[in-house]
């Protein structure tokens, strides 16, 4: 029929159309944009906050941003440091996650361990499905001998949550065979893909000499089972090094109850009873392991501790008085009171948020320490300090990237502002007005962070 015949021709462009090249159909604004953020990633240091915003941001566009990667991927090989195209394998992994993590595992593969360890990091947090990042790590994890990129592999696995990698961690941790130096990293990866059976198993691994002993107590923090504080007090009065001490005080934390509470106040009141001995005024301490985990319990002087911490103060005296200075550790506490919900937390960071004689970066933590409580005044706060930037002291380029950093990891919403790097010269307050102007228009989605693996004290 002459209709039909007419509509040839329509039928074929429209072929032409949709069989045209994916990456015609982003607009040339939006074509733009996407390389932008892609150019981002080239960078002296990686900012995984950074790294997962890109990564959505191509991963919404699909099949259309790989012709983008590809051609950012051909320009990156040229360079002569390789992160940025490892960087940009990781945003390839996302959007085409079988051949993404092939050419990273080619990148594991290779005889510089530097680069190795470093592709194996992007592939744990490259967001890639479980399965496929497990498959890689398996491959790997038997043979690899070089202790930074094996650690790396174990760091790869528990990020990505490829439970498929549990018992191969298990079995080396058993055997002794994990290479020197990554024992610490194994037993990361282990706790924090251990099921339930093998939670219970660990109860039984909390012994000194045992291989297990690290990961059982990783486990204990992430399951807060009370059975496990007996063993735990035990363990501390042993012969153990002071990391494993630590990390065992931090876990009583999680899970201890009243025998905790009665050694640790005991334990600090003995060494108050020493200084005094000595004639020591103490003005300060380091960060002490022992009051975080008393914190956690909520034990009323702590908590009073942990609301003079936010505010410092440095005093000068004679030499037998120490110098309280706001130390990066300190200045976490705000966060801490917010993710363990101490009681009264949300007043005291309020208050500690809304104080501008308080340092940016104690401030932007007390905005974290409220987003861990799902409160909007966090959002609104680290908003609000990305915007005023007035100053910037000491930990105060810390203190706007925190802000930053918060705002993308507790708000899930897709269209959210774009993250942005923030270094000395920045100027961030287009950053703080953005997100002021977006969250005044928008329902927020909330979502947690991640257990960070480079963080152990804010673990589970």
């Amino acid at each position: 029929m002459p209709t039909a015949n007419r509509s040839l021709p329509v039928l074929f462009a429209l072929a032409l159309f949709l069989a045209r090249p994916a990456f015609a159909q982003l607009g040339d604004a939006e074509r733009a944009h996407l390389v932008e953020r892609l150019r981002c990633l080239d960078m002296d240091h990686t900012d995984w906050t950074l790294l997962c915003n890109v990564g959505e941001k191509a991963a919404a566009r699909a099949s259309a941003a790989i012709p983008l990667v590809d051609a950012e991927l051909a320009a990156a090989a040229k360079k002569d440091d390789p992160r940025f195209r490892i960087r940009l394998l990781g945003i390839l992994a996302r959007i085409e996650p079988t051949r993404g993590t092939e050419q990273l595992a080619a990148a594991i593969a290779a005889d510089n361990d530097g680069v190795a360890a470093f592709a194996a990091r992007i592939l744990g947090r490259c967001g890639a499905p479980a399965d496929r990042i497990g498959a890689v790590v398996m491959a790997r994890l038997l043979v690899e001998s070089r202790s930074n990129v094996a650690s790396a592999l174990a760091l790869a696995a528990c990020e990505a949550g490829a439970i498929g990698t549990t018992r191969p961690l298990l079995d080396r941790l058993r055997s002794g065979s994990v290479p020197r130096g990554s024992k610490h990293w194994f037993s990361i990866a282990l706790a924090q893909l251990a099921d339930r059976d093998l939670q219970a198993e660990s109860l039984g691994w909390l012994k000194p000499r045992s291989s297990l002993c690290e990961a059982a107590v990783l486990i204990a923090r992430r399951t807060r089972d009370a059975r496990a504080e007996v063993p735990l007090l035990e363990l501390l009065a042993a012969d153990v090094d002071e990391k494993l001490a630590t990390c065992i005080l931090q876990s009583l934390g999680a899970c201890g109850g009243a025998a905790t509470r009665a050694a640790l106040r005991s334990s600090l009141a003995m060494e108050a009873r020493t200084f005094a001995t000595a004639g020591i005024q103490v003005a300060s301490s380091p960060l002490d392991a022992r009051q975080l985990a008393l914190l956690r319990l909520g034990d009323p002087k702590q908590v009073a501790w942990a609301r003079a911490t936010i505010s410092p103060r440095v005093e000068g005296a004679d030499a037998k008085t120490t110098i309280d200075v706001m130390t990066s550790s300190k200045a976490r506490v705000p966060e801490l009171l917010g993710k363990w919900n101490v009681t009264g937390a949300a007043d005291a960071l309020v208050a500690c948020l809304a104080n501008k004689d308080v340092a940016t970066w104690v401030r932007a933590y007390a905005a974290r320490g409220l987003c861990w409580l799902h409160d909007g005044r966090g959002l609104a706060g680290a908003a609000e300090l990305l915007a005023g930037e007035t100053t910037r002291e000491f930990g105060g380029d810390r203190g706007l990237m925190v802000a930053q950093q918060t705002l993308h990891e507790f708000v899930a919403n897709a269209d959210r502002p774009d993250y942005v790097p923030i270094d000395a010269a920045s100027k961030v307050s287009g950053v703080g007005k953005a997100w002021l102007g977006w969250l005044g228009k928008h329902q927020v989605t909330w979502r947690d962070p991640r257990q960070d693996t480079d963080e152990p004290l804010l673990f589970y």
